[in-house]
């Protein structure tokens, strides 16, 4: 997210994750003032939930959507 430039952030930042990306992607968006909005499964641990929260505090919204993460996938696109 680093490298993009500020055109590439104009509506924010999109992704569907199951694991670890969706806290880094968090992070960055805080790190850089982005708003991200980060897809999940319903299934995801709420401790992972939870992290992707506290990394990006008000710049992520968490939609957790569908039961795997092709769904969640789907539902970001």
């Amino acid at each position: 997210m680093k490298i993009l430039s500020s055109k590439g952030f104009k509506g924010g930042v999109v992704c569907a994750s199951a694991g670890n990306h969706a806290q880094v992607v968090a992070f960055a968006g805080k790190e850089l003032k982005v708003k991200g909005v980060i897809f999940r499964p319903l299934t995801t641990p709420r401790q992972k939930v939870n992290q992707v929260r506290m990394f990006g505090e008000k710049f992520t919204e968490i939609k957790l959507i569908g039961d795997t993460c092709d769904e969640s996938y789907h539902a970001a696109k």
